[in-house]
């Protein structure tokens, strides 16, 4: 139930920014905000489990440090299903409350991590955000004895991170858990240091440290992600919740052999 409830998040309409505002038109009501923060209110103190998830979904909109933190009051539940509406509505409301909740989360509820699939979408929540901060977060747990879902969320974490302090995060945790177990992650460690490096070594991974070593000295991450083969971009972008490019399909003579992953 916990993945069709991230499924749905990702249609809600898009948040109502209370940073960098630049005009008039960008500043949030105050009614609108309090009328947000009395919805939540009244759900998480009278409300069932359902009566938090709605009241999440519907102001999740409404990206102002106090419905912020009332939402993140979800992380807290008893109710699974509220803890992950929580984290989904936190992963795309961008505000510093969202980004510390998140980190508070994952530093100090150890129970998450016994939900994979929910310790997952954490990972993924905080990660979106895009910080610098969230790096040693993401790189301080070895991946030889996590869920494969745990694993592409700290490597794919990373990658959302356009920083070199990314890549050795990364190069690290490729070392750190031996070869053949992580091995079975290589394809993930590829996107990731493609999109932040633009190089490509393939699922080798002595050839990415080779790679690294010959560059990391003088090396810096484009500002901008690089053009990706388009079966990876749309990869990338389907983990994100981003728009995905469609595909024209392609006539038979030009189909190759290769696999872009």
């Amino acid at each position: 139930m916990i993945h069709l409830l991230f499924a749905c998040a990702l249609l809600l309409p898009a948040p109502v920014q209370d940073e960098k505002k630049t005009d008039e038109a960008d500043v949030l009501d105050p009614k609108v905000v309090a009328a947000a923060v009395e919805d939540l209110e009244q759900a998480f103190k009278k409300g069932e489990a359902a009566d938090r998830i709605a009241a999440i979904e519907r102001q999740s909109k409404v990206v102002d440090g106090g419905v912020v933190d009332w939402i993140a009051k979800g992380l807290k539940d008893k109710d699974e299903k509220v803890k992950a509406a929580a984290i989904e509505a936190l992963r795309w409301m961008r505000h510093p409350h969202s980004l510390d909740a998140l980190h508070t989360a994952y530093k100090k509820q150890k129970d998450l991590a016994k939900n994979a699939e929910l310790y997952a979408a954490l990972i993924r929540a905080f990660a979106q955000h895009g910080d610098v901060r969230s790096i040693d977060l993401l790189r301080d747990n070895p991946l030889n004895k996590v869920d494969v879902r745990v694993a592409r969320a700290r490597i794919y974490g990373l990658g959302m991170i356009r920083s070199a302090d990314s890549v050795e995060a990364l190069m690290g945790l490729m070392h750190v858990a031996g070869r053949w177990k992580i091995q079975s992650v290589m394809k993930d460690f590829r996107v990731s240091l493609m999109v932040l490096t633009g190089a490509d070594q393939g699922l080798s991974q002595d050839a990415w440290t080779s790679w690294w070593n010959n560059n990391k000295k003088t090396f810096e991450v484009p500002r901008e992600q690089p053009e990706l083969p388009r079966q990876v971009q749309n990869g990338w972008n389907r983990y994100w919740g981003l728009e995905v490019e469609r595909e024209r399909p392609e006539k038979r003579r030009e189909r190759g052999g290769g696999d872009d992953l």
